[in-house]
């Protein structure tokens, strides 16, 4: 069995096929999640998620095409950052880096914004105290002579 990766590059796609024994990773308690993947097998799995979502109650993980199913389940989702605190499992890694739901939290977070009005107003106030500064200290200083 092999999966299709794509790899995104500033001017081109990349694809590349690797075998799943390479995307699946083996998760257990007191692990951090690396990346967002599937489940794929798992028991009694929880997981806390407090860092993405900020709910303090840990999450029962399912395995992805449970009993037969054809539709992977919503509970099947894991996400990198959160925190394996019972049971084992093993997944299917889907997305890492800035694709990942961390790395877009990221990423937003570190855009530059331009500067709100008051900042603007602000700028202008400290620029024109300056000038009066400037002009006071030199009349004081041509008086004294």
């Amino acid at each position: 069995i092999q999966i299709v990766c794509f790899f995104f590059s500033s001017r081109r796609r990349h694809t590349r096929f690797l075998p799943v024994s390479w995307a699946r990773r083996c998760v257990q308690e007191t692990d951090i999640v690396p990346v967002d993947g599937i489940l794929l097998t798992g028991e009694n799995l929880m997981v806390d998620e407090s860092s993405l979502t900020g709910e303090s109650h840990n999450i029962h993980k399912l395995p992805a095409l449970e009993s037969g199913n054809r539709e992977i389940q919503n509970s099947s989702f894991m996400f990198s950052g959160a925190v394996v605190i019972e049971g084992s499992g093993e997944m299917l890694s889907c997305v890492v880096g800035t694709h990942s739901n961390v790395g877009k939290y990221k990423l937003n977070l570190q855009e530059d914004s331009s500067p709100t009005p008051l900042q603007e107003k602000l700028e202008k106030l400290a620029v024109d105290i300056g000038k009066l500064g400037l002009a006071f200290s030199l009349a004081t200083f041509l008086a004294l002579e």
